[in-house]
């Protein structure tokens, strides 16, 4: 409910003039009924929802090198998916680049996600500099990459988390549903500068 509420908030203040679109969303790989809304962390539902998640993660969190040393909330949004969403095309959220730290991204279901609301689909063992190199080699051999990676669809039920390193390639499914948004809530964490 906040999320649907803030969303169409933003977009009235955004329509309007009051606040500029890149203040309040975030780039995201086909835009067409599907949007990368930044969450307002002084809001007390989207801090008590992240201290939630990362404490139930903190485990997880503790096992990722560097993390507990210097790790560092990166962003803080949602990805929304209405119907007529398209299928993205596959890609990165970051490219792979020496001596960076990786981004570790968590995406939690705020609800069921069906099959016609579009799974994101991820390709395993992309995020390293090989499988860049070869994605951004030209068309025939991105194509080969997509190809001969097994996908593995995320059928993330309300509340279950993703959890991936944001140079993985991925894309999200179309959102053929009679109705239904998408709603992923996400944060990244970082043990790194950036």
């Amino acid at each position: 409910e906040f999320v649907n509420k803030e969303k169409e908030k933003s977009e009235i203040d955004v329509k309007n003039g009051q606040a500029i679109y890149d203040d309040r969303f975030g780039a995201v790989n086909n835009r067409r009924n599907r949007a990368d809304m930044f969450l307002p962390f002084d809001e007390k539902i989207v801090e008590n929802a992240l201290c939630e998640a990362v404490n139930n993660l903190l485990p997880f969190l503790q096992s990722l090198d560097g993390m507990m040393e210097s790790g560092s909330l990166h962003e803080l949004s949602c990805i929304i998916s209405d119907p007529g969403s398209p299928t993205q095309c596959v890609h990165c959220d970051t490219p792979f680049l020496p001596n960076v730290a990786p981004l570790y991204t968590f995406f939690i279901a705020l609800q069921d996600v069906d099959d016609d609301m579009g799974h994101t689909t991820y390709l395993p063992k992309t995020h390293t500099k090989a499988a860049h190199d070869i994605f951004n080699a030209g068309i025939k051999q991105k194509e080969e990459l997509i190809a001969i990676t097994p996908p593995v669809a995320s059928s993330l039920k309300k509340g279950d988390v993703a959890v991936f390193d944001s140079r993985v390639l991925h894309c999200g499914g179309a959102n053929t549903s009679n109705g239904r948004r998408r709603v992923l809530f996400y944060f990244t964490f970082t043990a790194g500068d950036v």
